[in-house]
């Protein structure tokens, strides 16, 4: 609901314009969390030490039993944007995405879409809110606050916003690259920053993006290949009797 409310809002702007605005919106979320300490307990925040209701003979009080219910909404988050992907109606995402002047031509209501998938999206990343809730077992109004927000950001820019299999691929390196290489949080913050600012200049379309460019290369490039040399040897088989009566045929008398 609070997506759809901010939607309404916010997607009626493009661009830098939206980026400010929802950024906006958030703090002021934030702010009105804050002040309505009888709901959210405020500064001090919420805490719950019951773990999530047991599915079944399923207990969800272990650290293994939730890594594994976060792994199902994982799954389950994915195949629902793999299955928009494969809609009609992501299909109009992705012509909104390219030219979104051309898909308004075109008939397409842009403003319904966006809202449509802005609601979405903003229902996958509630259900996140609820695991992340649980996993703390506390939550506050500053947990979701700018930082969060910019890590977000970088995630997604990391692995790539155009493939869907991106921001997962993003958050893989945002997690456990501070481990592999042993960065303390001011470090890993200013690796961050680096890897931002490199892939703004170098890989826009993020590592899955650019890995997927490469491979689409890759293939052009062997089918080029597979081609002529199927060419050459449809030449090489032919008599040469052959080839000058096509040669003669083709000049102009």
């Amino acid at each position: 609901f609070v997506a759809l409310i901010i939607g309404l809002i916010a997607l009626r702007t493009s661009a830098s314009y939206f980026v400010i605005l929802t950024l906006m919106l958030s703090e002021l979320i934030v702010l009105l969390f804050t002040n309505l300490t009888s709901i959210t307990g405020g500064t001090l925040g919420a805490v719950d030490t019951v773990p999530p209701n047991s599915l079944g003979p399923i207990q969800f009080s272990g650290a293994d039993a939730f890594f594994y219910l976060s792994f199902a909404l994982l799954v389950a988050s994915t195949l629902v944007v793999f299955v928009i992907t494969k809609m009609r109606f992501g299909r109009r995402l992705l012509s909104i995405r390219e030219n979104e002047l051309l898909a308004r031509s075109l008939g397409v209501n842009v403003l319904k879409d966006k809202i449509v998938v802005f609601t979405i999206f903003g229902a996958i990343s509630g259900a996140a809110g609820v695991m992340l809730f649980y996993y703390l077992r506390y939550i506050s109004p500053s947990t979701y606050d700018v930082p969060l927000t910019l890590n977000v950001i970088l995630i997604v820019m990391l692995g790539g916003a155009t493939v869907w299999l991106g921001p997962i691929a993003g958050a893989a390196i945002f997690a456990f690259l501070p481990f592999l290489l042993h960065l303390s949080p001011v470090v890993a913050q200013l690796a961050y920053g680096v890897c931002l600012i490199a892939i703004i200049m170098l890989m826009p379309t993020g590592v899955v993006g650019k890995l997927k460019e490469f491979y689409i290369w890759i293939w052009f490039r062997l089918r080029q290949k597979s081609r002529n040399n199927t060419d050459s040897s449809i030449i090489a088989l032919t008599p040469p009797s052959r080839l000058m009566t096509t040669t003669e045929a083709n000049e102009p008398s």
